[in-house]
């Protein structure tokens, strides 16, 4: 049975990393908000909103679950609306889910988002934007299907461990 992994954390956490880590180790398949963003406006050479790359992200999703595959969404996940709406989109086709919360010190996220202002390894967020979004953030709580990441865990023991 295909799986959609839901990655859910604010920006900075490291869902990227974590969610390429897991592609690579368990065959997943990585659908990029971020990537699609990029990809799009590039090529189309205007500003695609939330809702139009979502749309595409969920018809990519959609695609790979009908090839069967397993799906690992890398996306903020940062609302239970916005996670439940991935859960239904995977129930729709028979797919289980699970969510993955990279859970890491704000400290740190800020140390990550200065230090990308100065040598950039993703692309960049304002700092407006950076503060918008820890308000805006909904953590998985209990009644979801949540797998916690953070700085404790060995990367490689936690795929181990889960997946």
């Amino acid at each position: 049975m295909p799986t959609l992994v839901i990655m859910s954390g604010l920006p900075f956490s490291g869902k990227t990393y974590l969610s390429k880590r897991l592609a690579e180790t368990t065959g997943f398949v990585r659908v990029s908000y971020d990537d699609i963003w990029e990809e799009k406006n590039k090529e189309l050479h205007k500003w695609l909103d939330w809702n139009q790359v979502t749309a595409i992200a969920h018809k990519q999703i959609l695609a790979l679950f009908n090839d069967g595959k397993s799906v690992i969404y890398d996306d903020l996940g940062d609302t239970l609306e916005i996670r439940e709406g991935l859960q239904a989109l995977a129930e729709k086709v028979g797919a289980e889910s699970r969510i993955v919360y990279v859970n890491i010190p704000e400290k740190v996220r800020q140390e990550r988002h200065k230090k990308n202002k100065i040598v950039p390894e993703r692309h960049d967020i304002s700092n407006q934007r950076f503060k918008r979004s820890a308000k805006r953030f909904d953590p998985p709580g209990k009644g979801e299907n949540v797998i916690v990441f953070d700085l404790r865990h060995n990367i490689d023991e936690w795929i181990k461990d889960y997946f």
